[in-house]
């Protein structure tokens, strides 16, 4: 039986992303483990930079005649038109970017550092633990741990020998020079401070507390003195990525602490921004570390127990692994193009583990910001892509997994935080296209929409995508009252957007104009851009939209004459193009040539993934037309792969029952793409693959989160009603076990299998209803467990439906 919990390696991480992740879901770290100058980067969910607001670009004023310009197809005149009054693609400021608290850095004072032998370092993703060990000299041996404590919010680092007296060194905090943010800081005996301000006043404080065992504390850099290295300066041509180029310093530097000869030391960091406290930080984050109090073994406990809950919610044990050693099986895949079950454990484990550790909800009045494209985690003054919240799929993917993985209420992060932003996509609305509705734009930041650029303006499917998104994420927890408080007006508000923005076309069709199909740009004109004639990506979405906004009416007993109107707009949406080939278009009226044909981004494939209308129970010749068109993507290759469409691609074979493609993708994007700790790298550093900083690696969490998901639905489905078992099993997983998945409906579920057959599955249910299940490995009849009755059951076309009660626990086995 494999150990998909535990990454472990033996080598140093030689890059930022290659370190290992903790964090509370409003803290976070990555830590570098070395020997000899240990680093945590420490960030805060809310410390994004807020030089940038929305400012109005009253579009409305010549959006009519842009409108007219785009349904006659005079792309280039109606490019021209808008031009002025949008920004070129890199050229303006989007939104504000996430940013680095700074760093802690622990030197230990090692005198034989060239004996340094035997290191390891281990990531605990059921504990939430970050383990090293090394030996110095002949039996000298080091050990340490990491945690960031969801109850006492702080993070945890503690230092041990084996030998009483023999834990010295200095801690220090400092940030890498940056003109734009002022710091100051000092240490007095047991406390490291680190404040920082930028220029247009965002504020934060990190406290660090050094509690010795033995031995003595004693005085280091007790005013703050700054690193060594040019300050980072921007230059201005707005958007620009500014990565971190500084070393972390060998020596201590900022403000620092000395500790000697102690038989062991525990560093407790506090952090905190302006947006959670606006008076006193250091009072504010001394006052948490009073609270967490100085008993390590204590925080540690508490803390294990609490991550485990979280974390032991869903369990997928596979028989068949033949090493537990993570970076030894990725070696052998990329040799061999064998993949150890342990490392799809792992996949599916890492998603678990950075969900609950960047996602996780959050007490008290400070909305929790949503998983950005690096978690709660980065290094750099100016990010790529800001570390933002990107609407056209990143986001998405982030989220589309959450539900099934027991976690269902971390979705409620994600509507909040829509919900906050609701007046201010009203007001968009009016701006760009001068309608009352609620319009997100493609990408924003913790509290703002974004500016909108030439490449992906007027990507307004991108508005119903979040739409979905969210519904999705409700329908695992189905609380009501956050459906009717916050869900469903924000649904409604997004749904006017549409009924005034659709346009009637000489069919009678409602039709999107503009549109664009996320990211993918036809050829043929003198801009480039997606501008275009109705997308696929649009008409699933807005399908999708208007039956949810019925649903959700129809849960709440509400304006059942908006029911109708909706109902109207449905029936005149028309559904996307399958050509004479039986191949899904990825527009409504043309099949483009496009600058690139393989592009990564799978918008049309909505409908199927994250989508549920097309099936192949449900609509078999869509189901056909999906398969077509994305044997035709990947026909054209992948040269601007980036992780998330291999990552996609799997899921997409998944849910079309294709269990040996499925397979081959998740592979894939395991050995292309998995670093050592099992983050997912966004670019291919692989032979033939493009790279687009050279040689740096990029943290990719949606492809971490997106592959969670893919794993999952090899064992569990759960669309429009019905369960199912099975439906993607490969055979190079014969055996194996997964617990506490969620479906729909109010169903939790336990599925156990061997020599590729379902064996037994165990529903736990909290609704009373119908429950329907089809086994994708077997037709055998099955026997029926329910409260006091048993019966034997033959499936009709594969579906066996039973009635279930509230709270009520089902096993069904097959005979």
């Amino acid at each position: 039986m494999s150990n998909g919990k535990i990454i472990s390696d033996n080598k140093l991480p030689q890059a930022w992303p290659e370190f290992y992740p903790i964090g509370n879901g409003r803290i976070g770290a990555m830590v570098s483990c070395a020997p000899l100058c240990d680093r945590l980067s420490l960030n805060h969910d809310r410390l994004w930079r807020r030089y940038w607001k929305y400012s109005d670009k009253n579009i409305h004023e010549i959006f009519t005649e842009y409108q007219k310009l785009c349904l006659a197809k005079n792309w280039d005149e109606a490019y021209e038109l808008i031009r002025k009054k949008v920004i070129i693609q890199g050229d303006g400021i989007y939104v504000n970017p996430f940013v680095p608290v700074g760093d802690l850095g622990i030197k230990p004072y090692h005198f034989k550092i060239d004996e340094i032998s035997e290191y390891k370092r281990q990531l605990d993703l059921e504990k939430g633990l970050i383990n090293v060990s090394y030996k110095l000299g002949d039996d000298l041996r080091f050990t340490r741990e990491y945690l960031c404590s969801y109850k006492h919010e702080v993070l945890a680092v503690n230092y041990q020998a084996n030998y009483a007296g023999r834990v010295s060194g200095e801690a220090f905090m400092y940030r890498i020079p940056d003109f734009e943010c002022d710091i100051t800081g000092s240490a007095d005996l047991g406390q490291i401070i680190l404040k920082g301000e930028f220029e247009e006043g965002v504020k934060f404080t990190a406290i660090t507390r050094i509690i010795q065992n033995g031995g003595r504390l004693t005085r280091g850099i007790s005013e703050y003195k700054s690193p060594e290295g040019e300050p980072f300066k921007a230059e201005l041509k707005g958007f620009q990525f500014g990565f971190r180029e500084f070393e972390h310093p060998l020596e201590p530097c900022g403000a620092s602490v000395r500790f000697d000869t102690a038989d062991e030391v525990t560093f407790l960091t506090s952090i905190v921004t302006d947006r959670e406290c606006d008076g006193d930080q250091e009072d504010f984050c001394c006052g948490k570390l009073d609270n967490a109090g100085s008993d390590y073994d204590k925080i540690k406990h508490e803390h294990i127990q609490d991550f485990r809950g979280e974390f032991n919610r869903c369990t997928l044990r596979l028989n068949g692994s033949t090493s537990n050693n993570t970076p030894v099986n990725l070696q052998k895949l990329r040799n061999e193009n064998k993949c150890d079950p342990s490392l799809i454990e792992s996949v599916f484990n890492m998603g678990r583990y950075l969900a609950i550790s960047s996602g996780r909800l959050q007490e008290g009045d400070v909305l929790k910001a949503p998983i950005n494209l690096q978690g709660i985690w980065n290094e750099d003054l100016r990010p790529a892509w800001d570390c933002d919240l990107h609407l056209d799929m990143n986001l998405q993917m982030n989220y589309w997994g959450i539900g099934m993985v027991n976690l269902a209420e971390y979705g409620r992060v994600l509507i909040d935080w829509l919900f906050s932003l609701l007046d201010q996509a009203c007001h968009v609305s009016k701006d760009i296209y001068g309608i009352e509705g609620a319009f997100f734009t493609g990408v924003c930041d913790v509290e703002n929409l974004s500016n909108l650029d030439n490449l992906c303006f007027l990507a307004t499917g991108t508005n119903a995508w979040i739409a979905q998104t969210a519904w999705q994420l409700w329908e695992y927890e189905s609380d009501e009252k956050m459906l009717r408080e916050k869900l469903y007006p924000l649904l409604k508000k997004i749904g006017l957007f549409f009924e005034n923005f659709l346009k009637e076309d000489e069919h009678g069709r409602l039709i999107t104009v503009p549109s664009g199909s996320p990211e993918n740009c036809p050829t043929g004109r003198t801009f480039h851009g997606m501008l275009s004639v109705t997308s696929t990506f649009d008409l699933e979405l807005l399908i999708d939209l208007f039956k949810n906004l019925i649903t959700a009416s129809e849960i709440l007993k509400t304006d059942k004459a908006k029911r109708q109107a909706w109902q109207e707009i449905l029936e005149k949406i028309p559904l996307p193009t399958l050509n004479e080939e039986g191949r899904l278009l990825e527009w409504l009226e043309e099949d483009y040539q496009t600058d690139d044909p393989g592009h990564r981004h799978r918008s049309h494939f909505v409908g199927i993934c994250p989508g549920t209308r097309i099936s192949q129970e449900d609509t078999p010749d869509y189901n056909a037309g999906i398969r077509k068109a994305l044997d035709l993507r990947l026909s054209h290759g992948n040269k601007g792969s980036c992780g998330l469409d291999k990552t996609w691609d799997a899921q997409i074979y998944a849910r079309l029952y294709d269990a040996a493609k499925a397979w081959s993708k998740i592979c894939e994007q395991i050995r292309v793409h998995a670093m050592d700790n099992m983050l997912m790298d966004a670019l291919d550093h692989s032979e033939g693959g493009i790279a687009y900083w050279g040689d740096k690696k990029l943290f990719q969490i949606e492809a971490n989160l997106g592959m969670m998901a893919a794993v999952t639905e090899l064992f569990l489905q759960d669309r429009n009603g019905l369960i199912r078992l099975l439906p993607a099993l490969p055979e190079t997983l014969p055996s194996g076990k997964v617990t506490g998945l969620l479906a729909r409906g109010g169903y939790e579920v336990d599925i156990e299998w061997e020599n590729s057959k379902l064996t037994e599955a165990i529903i736990k249910v909290s609704k009373t209803g119908l429950c329907k299940i089809k086994s994708y490995t077997t037709d055998s009849p099955v026997q029926i467990e329910k409260e006091s009755e048993s019966m034997v059951v033959e499936p009709k076309d594969g579906i066996i439906e039973f009635d279930v009660k509230e709270n009520g626990i089902i096993k069904v086995t097959v005979i």
